[in-house]
């Protein structure tokens, strides 16, 4: 009998040595005036790894991280990955009893702040004591000391990670109360990397603008990015004309974004004007996007769409939408997320596990070895997700005949108005097809005669005008008067989550106060 290790897969770990070898003088990241190349980078992570067994953490401990966008972050990550330590990636937005949970229920050992989160580092300390170390990138701060001052890098890099070490625990929200802090392997996201790879062209010069969080979906982007020799321009958050400037000063060939942030974009006075020939990919997902602003974001920027799918429990890449199939001409096509990365098994389910007839709607179940290993100390959630050997994604779709996903929406977003389905993504797209209709969200508010109502918070594009009135009967027209919104708010901007998707749950929250809403799914 053959040892099984003869048929393991690359770690997540060995990717990241093997980019570091092949391209020693090449620039890894760039951000401000700061250019790193990926011997730099190596010593970096050199120096992540002993600061790291200086501070006695140990392989299966936590390290947590609440930082911006830096060439540190990614260094910190990757000796987490090297070493087998739990990588814990908090959101630097987030509320800081967001932190000091997340930190406590992962049971970090140390967290690592940037000079621009001392005071979270501070607050951490001070609630949890001598349970945790903090440490700074460089500033100093009473108990919170400097991470790199004086550490000489371990080298050279070697992995010491099996494939299904847990090396990453990253939290996300959910309607059940409390974040779960998802257990991703090391196989996992090493699929996730092999997957990009594959299903994705890639271009000989790659420069690759990271303006999202990569503590998150935008950072899933770089390891394939290294591997292809490529570079990394980090930007501290999105900002539009901050985006736009990067494209034309740096030759940004390649670029992920959420849609919110495509609008953002297409609405700005100067993109009509800006020079964006060097790009050649945008990556965008994350949420649901309007057909009719994708059909003018492929007018502005041209052929370079990808759509991807996937969510914190199978990494980015559980469908794609390619180039190509944003070419075809076929306007029903744009609607869709897609077909499967090779290698991952999607089937439509329903509440029994079964699968359901082609056509009809049924949960997006996942398997492969992209799939989470389970959400940490929570065994019956695990158990739920994972249940019938299917990860259950929460989203609802349907299959055409070519074998393309249609998501209609979230199980627990979707709207029972008078014991009718109502799915708002519908009606949204519905909505952003008027003229005046920059974006949309639509949510279910109670109501005595329907139990829920269907509502659109409205906002429009720059100079645009419509009344409420307008835009319900715009909609009767398209989707009929169930579907149609029964109210129409206009604001200025809608509320985002910290990852830049709509925040429905705080659209929802002040109709629902003192009333309990049934949860779909």
């Amino acid at each position: 009998m053959f040892d099984q290790q003869l048929y393991q897969g690359p770690t997540i770990g060995d990717l990241i040595i093997i980019a570091l070898q092949k391209f020693k003088d090449r620039v890894a990241f760039k951000e401000y005036s700061r250019a790193v190349t990926f011997g730099e980078l190596e010593i970096m992570i050199g120096r992540a790894v002993a600061a790291l067994d200086s501070l006695g953490v140990r392989k299966g401990d936590a390290v947590a991280q609440i930082a911006g966008n830096a060439t540190e972050a990614f260094a910190i990550t990757a000796a987490c990955y090297i070493q087998g330590y739990r990588s814990v990636p908090l959101q630097a937005a987030s509320s800081i009893n967001d932190h000091i949970y997340a930190v406590e229920d992962s049971e970090a050992v140390v967290v690592i702040v940037d000079d621009e989160h001392i005071r979270n580092g501070i607050e951490i300390k001070r609630a949890l004591g001598d349970r945790v170390q903090v440490r700074s990138y460089q500033a100093e701060n009473g108990d919170i000391g400097p991470f790199w001052t004086g550490i000489s890098p371990k080298l050279p890099l070697t992995n010491e990670v099996e494939p299904g070490d847990i090396v990453r625990l990253a939290y996300t929200g959910g309607t059940t109360g409390l974040p779960k802090g998802v257990m991703a392997s090391s196989r996992s996201l090493a699929t996730c990397t092999i997957n990009y790879m594959a299903a994705q062209p890639w271009e000989s010069d790659i420069k690759y603008l990271c303006a999202t969080p990569m503590s998150h979906g935008g950072g899933s982007i770089i390891l394939p990015t290294l591997l292809k020799g490529g570079c990394t321009v980090l930007q501290q958050k999105f900002d539009p004309s901050e985006v736009i400037r990067a494209i034309e000063r740096e030759g940004i060939t390649r670029m992920m974004a959420v849609p919110t942030m495509l609008y953002a974009l297409l609405d700005h006075p100067n993109i009509s004007k800006a020079n964006l020939k060097s790009m050649r990919r945008i990556l965008y997902g994350a949420a649901p996007i309007s057909p009719a602003r994708l059909r003018e974001a492929l007018a502005i920027f041209g052929p370079v769409f990808i759509q991807g799918y996937g969510q914190t429990e199978a990494p980015a890449t559980i469908l794609i939408l390619s180039q190509e199939d944003h070419l075809t001409g076929d306007d029903k096509r744009l609607e869709s997320v897609g077909t499967p990365y090779p290698g991952v098994l999607v089937k439509l389910l329903n509440d029994d596990c079964k699968p359901v007839p082609q056509g009809e709607i049924g949960e997006i179940c996942v398997r492969g070895p992209l799939v989470m290993s389970g959400y940490w100390k929570k065994p019956e959630l695990t158990a739920d997700a994972l249940r019938g050997g299917w990860l259950h994604t929460g989203d609802l779709a349907y299959q055409d005949q070519q074998g393309y996903f249609f998501i209609v929406d979230r199980k627990k977003d979707m709207i029972i108005s008078g014991g009718v389905n109502v799915y708002p993504k519908e009606v949204e797209n519905a909505l952003t097809t008027h003229p005046a209709v920059s974006a949309a969200a639509v949510i279910g508010v109670p109501d005595e005669k329907w139990g829920e109502a269907v509502k659109a918070i409205v906002v429009l594009r720059p100079s645009e005008k419509v009344s409420s009135e307008e835009l319900i009967a715009f909609t009767k027209k398209l989707k009929g008067p169930v579907q149609a919104p029964k109210s129409v708010d206009f604001v200025e901007a809608l509320p985002l989550t910290s990852l830049g998707k709509i925040d429905k749950k705080s659209l929802r929250a002040p109709y629902w106060k003192g009333v309990t809403r049934q949860v779909n799914g």
